[in-house]
């Protein structure tokens, strides 16, 4: 079967959520696992153009929230002081190398992707005297406008081990954003897009978009809990799959233009941008036709 297209703003800022699962769907994340593929995102976070807003590592899954960088703006000398650092070369070494070739790619969503789950993947079949395949079928990445559908999707994402019923509010799970914000130790998590910059209130906005209605703008609980809810959060207990299985998310000026941008890639019935239950002013864009 023919692969579909990726949408993908290649050499352009933008903002993306990305979901990749492990082969099977098999629970080979633990805690040892977790912490690893972490490191990994972040060492090459480092190298890439490529900035970290938020993610949610599960047992079989991971959810990133990342920003690319407009390539005509990445200068030789940050590539040079990112590829020389990474790969213990000097300098003048570096200097030596195609730079325009390494610019496209460090600012390349697909090849940072591809960096993270092959380099986990190596660690974890040496670790394990395993061969095979890791990870499942390619990433899926859904464009993101910055703003509302940003906020929201990246609610949504740490609202997983709620909805997995591992953890009753979402930062009291430890391997997400949040709860690294939260504990002072989300030095390498951007707030670029986002319209709040405060650790606080971007709990609060989780806890709204949860419809939790339990946490102020100074992250105090306020109200008390019905009698009938048990759990803090209750409103996307169930999977939305616009955050995972969309291609586009904004505004409807947004999911338009892309329309236009990408017009070969889509299906010309899904040229209208469809409203998304439950998230006020936020639209999405659907199905790509295959490849040929």
């Amino acid at each position: 079967m023919a692969r579909t297209l990726r949408m993908k703003a290649s050499g352009e800022e933008a903002y993306y959520h990305v979901v990749s699962r492990t082969v099977g769907g098999e629970f080979y994340l633990g805690d040892v696992e977790k912490e690893r593929l972490l490191q990994v995102i972040r060492t090459y976070g480092r190298l890439y153009f490529v900035e970290i807003l938020g993610f949610c590592l599960m047992s079989n899954h991971f959810h990133l929230v990342v920003k690319t960088r407009r390539c005509a703006e990445v200068t030789d000398a940050e590539i040079v002081e990112r590829v020389s650092s990474h790969y213990g070369l000097s300098p003048d070494v570096v200097r030596l190398k195609d730079l325009a070739a390494l610019r496209e790619k460090l600012c390349d969503l697909s090849e940072f992707v591809r960096s993270v789950k092959l380099e986990f993947s190596r660690w974890y079949n040496r670790k394990n005297r395993r061969r095979g395949y890791f990870w499942g079928d390619r990433f899926k990445s859904v464009l993101l406008e910055s703003g509302a559908a940003l906020a929201q999707c990246l609610a949504y994402i740490e609202l997983n081990p709620v909805r997995a019923r591992i953890a009753e509010r979402p930062e009291e799970y430890r391997w997400s954003s949040l709860s690294f914000r939260l504990a002072g130790k989300g030095e390498f998590l951007s707030w670029d897009g986002m319209e709040t910059r405060d650790v606080r209130a971007y709990l609060a906005m989780v806890y709204e978009v949860g419809k939790g209605g339990r946490v102020d703008s100074k992250g105090r609980e306020k109200g008390r809990i019905p009698r009938d809810t048990e759990k803090p959060v209750s409103l996307w207990r169930h999977k939305v799959r616009f955050f995972t299985d969309g291609l586009v998310l904004g505004s409807k000026g947004f999911v338009l233009d892309a329309y236009e941008r990408f017009s070969q890639c889509i299906h010309k019935k899904e040229r209208r941008a469809h409203r998304t239950a439950g998230v006020e002013g936020v639209f999405s864009l659907r199905r790509l036709t295959e490849a040929v």
